[in-house]
């Protein structure tokens, strides 16, 4: 009985490891898309800067 109880402490511990990496990555996902719009945003702005400037 112990041995099971070991086991699937042992599983659990590495089911929670799993999905605290997956927690991250996705957290990471989300920072990434998050810098990119932002970035996407600063350039439009850029453009349209550079677009009224001329006119």
């Amino acid at each position: 009985m112990e041995e099971v109880e070991s086991l699937c402490a042992n599983r659990e511990g590495e089911l929670r490891r799993r999905l605290d990496n997956a927690t991250i990555a996705t957290s990471q996902a989300v920072l990434e898309r998050t810098r990119l719009a932002n970035e996407k945003i600063r350039l439009q702005c850029e453009l349209r800067r550079k677009e009224n400037s001329t006119h």
